[in-house]
């Protein structure tokens, strides 16, 4: 297994200084500390300043610096002018979707675009470069499939959960009853699949990583053809239907070229 390590040693002690003020502000969007050395965490520090107590500013940073610093981890584009349309439409479409929330407003799609046009026009103003119209673009181009995932998702989760929204709902209960019900199943698998057909009644699911198709009951009118979904299903004895147990994430089709199965 590769490990990747950093080290920096710091020139003088108002450095050191710095750093654990900045280190103490991107905790509160839960920024991993090689991010300070980065081009990116000053500003995303610089930017957290300005609403030092707004959610959603820290729910935005928390899926960006992640995205930066996770999942891009040492493939990042090396500067802001180096983030093309690719790097913001991977975020957009693979990454946020990974941290939807589920919500009775179901607002998150355009919570998170208001932010994030504000953070690059913000940063446009700061560097100088112009990352505001290639994001707004790129908004543009899939705000309606955002916006249909996360009805989905919410779809999903609620015909796993019911209960989900009322209160002193209890989630360890609610996953240990799905997990009994998995423990029941003849079959069950867990993977990324895409949606290959749709009619009222049917959905036929195509395991991407195990090259297998799979029926389940149609239990939502937002799924289309060529959404994802990385869940679990199983089936009961010699049943035809599979049960989609439970959903993890839906992705729009434009993620599948950015998403590695089975690497």
């Amino acid at each position: 297994m590769e490990v990747n390590t950093f080290v920096h040693k710091f020139s003088h002690p108002e450095e050191r200084k710095q750093y654990l003020e900045m280190l103490k502000i991107g905790s509160a969007f839960d920024m991993r500390p090689r991010a300070l050395f980065h081009y990116y965490g000053p500003d995303l520090i610089a930017y957290k300043k300005r609403y030092l107590s707004n959610p959603q500013v820290n729910y935005f940073l928390r899926v960006f610096s992640a995205y930066l610093t996770t999942h891009l981890e040492d493939d990042c584009p090396e500067s802001w002018e180096e983030c093309g349309p690719e790097f913001w439409e991977e975020l957009i479409t693979v990454y946020f979707p990974y941290y939807m929330k589920i919500t009775l407003e179901q607002n998150q799609t355009e919570s998170f675009f208001t932010q994030l046009l504000k953070f690059t026009r913000w940063l446009d103003k700061r560097t100088g470069w112009s990352c505001y119209e290639i994001v707004k673009k790129c908004m543009e181009e899939n705000r309606s499939e955002l916006t249909s995932v996360e009805s989905l998702l919410n779809d999903l989760m609620l015909y796993s959960f019911p209960n989900l929204h009322e209160q002193g709902w209890n989630t360890r209960a609610a996953l240990e009853e799905i997990t009994e019900q998995l423990k029941m199943c003849s079959s069950t698998v867990e993977s990324l699949f895409e949606v290959r057909q749709v009619t009222d009644t049917m959905i036929v699911l195509y395991d991407i990583a195990g090259d297998r198709s799979y029926q389940i009951n149609n239990i939502s009118k937002h799924i289309s053809p060529g959404t994802l979904i990385f869940g679990e299903i199983g089936r009961k004895g010699r049943e035809l239907y599979w049960i989609l147990f439970f959903t993890q994430t839906v992705y729009p089709p434009k993620a599948k070229q950015y998403i590695v199965v089975g690497g």
